[in-house]
């Protein structure tokens, strides 16, 4: 198996599937949601525990995420995904700060960094790498960085994982660089139109 994509509800995708070595996720912001602010946030949370018990002990659970804005305050998703990491007893190994943007901009809507959060209940940080990664070219519009996904892969390569899932892969850019870098890889996204895009960037890649 080098990929597999699939066009499915994310939880339904999850039930039927073994538990993983390792999960990267993205999950969607409150503003492509019908939830009202609590209800978004308990859905993150609850959606996070849901994903890390879809991967094994030593497993584990990558979250990218960016922090944005509801009516003037800050959503902090970075707060979301350690609730739920201390809910399940699971561990923060990592949390890295991307710049999306030059520091000196300003956006009235998004936060100017992404946080990427590694989780697991028994695995082990690995070696040092930068807290703090720049801006980098991404593979298309909305993409996660091209420096973050690497950071991805290279720590996974070290834990040596040979496969990586993604439930809510949009249009699979990291899963095209674990790919590339000899990683097989497990996509899922409802959206048909993103399955497709996904299937075609990692038909590409191989």
């Amino acid at each position: 198996m080098r990929y597999q994509l699939f066009n499915k509800d994310a939880f339904q995708f999850l039930r039927e599937i073994p538990k993983q070595d390792a999960i990267v996720v993205g999950l969607p912001d409150l503003k492509e949601m019908s939830y009202s602010l609590m209800e978004y946030e308990r859905w993150y949370v609850n959606t996070i525990r849901i994903i890390l018990n879809s991967v094994k002990e030593d497993g584990y659970l990558l979250v990218t995420a960016t922090s944005s804005k509801n009516k003037g305050a800050l959503i902090d998703k970075s707060f979301l995904i350690n609730t739920a990491a201390k809910v399940e007893q699971a561990r923060t190994l990592f949390h890295k700060i991307i710049l999306r943007r030059d520091p000196d901009k300003v956006d009235l809507f998004r936060s100017g960094y992404k946080h990427l959060i590694c989780i697991s209940k028994k695995g082990s940080s690995g070696k040092a790498r930068p807290d703090v990664l720049g801006v980098s070219d991404k593979l298309y519009k909305n993409a996660v960085s091209n420096n973050e996904a690497e950071l991805i892969v290279s720590f996974l390569k070290e834990k040596g994982i040979k496969t990586l899932c993604d439930p809510f892969c949009g249009q699979a850019a990291v899963l095209s660089i674990a790919l590339r870098e000899g990683f097989s890889v497990i996509g899922n996204d409802l959206d048909p139109d993103q399955y497709k895009k996904a299937n075609e960037l990692l038909t590409k890649t191989l």
